[in-house]
């Protein structure tokens, strides 16, 4: 909890780590930005002009946190506010992955190779602008159909025997196949 002058008044103890210490009596920009005077992106600063709930998920350098942050308004009978909530989510872990998801999948597209994302029943669910070059099919013309219209009549039973030992975990080196095009 925050008083109107951005002071600390109460915080549990996943804030406490988060800033390393006992902030009470403290400016939350003070622990959280290191700075003199709250940043234009603070929602802390846009509940005291607005009186509204507000959210904002940045990187905080100061800390080397990406935070997700919600504040909310605390009104007193007559309207009149009187404290903010501040709530503080580390989502550092979170960015991190889906960074690095986004750096997959951008060698993926990027790739010359056909690769071809599908599930265990054998549905196509991505297919990569090399998957395109080499079998000649868009993404949109695949996207659910069976991996094995990919495959002549007689190597279709392939297929089950794949999907079958990556369901049981066991990995697929090696094999080579015939494929068709469009």
């Amino acid at each position: 909890y925050h008083d109107l002058e951005y002071n600390v008044v109460g915080a549990n103890a996943a804030f406490d780590r988060l800033v390393e210490g006992k902030p009470r009596g403290q400016k939350c920009y003070q622990l959280i930005h290191g700075m003199d005077h709250p940043p234009e992106y603070c929602p802390m600063a846009r509940t005291l002009v607005s009186h509204q709930s507000e959210h904002s998920e940045f990187y905080e350098p100061h800390i080397n946190r990406f935070l997700s942050v919600r504040t909310d308004p605390v009104k007193n009978p007559a309207g009149e506010l009187v404290r903010v909530v501040h709530v503080v989510e580390d989502i550092t872990e979170r960015k991190q992955a889906e960074q690095q998801v986004r750096q997959l999948a951008a060698i993926v597209e990027s790739s010359q190779d056909g690769i071809v994302g599908k599930d265990l029943q054998g549905r196509i669910l991505t297919w990569n602008a090399g998957a395109e070059k080499l079998y000649g099919y868009s993404a949109a013309e695949v996207w659910g159909q069976p991996v094995s219209m990919l495959s002549p009549p007689e190597r279709r039973h392939e297929w089950p025997e794949i999907l079958q030992r990556i369901a049981r975990g066991e990995s697929v080196e090696g094999l080579e196949s015939v494929r068709v095009r469009k």
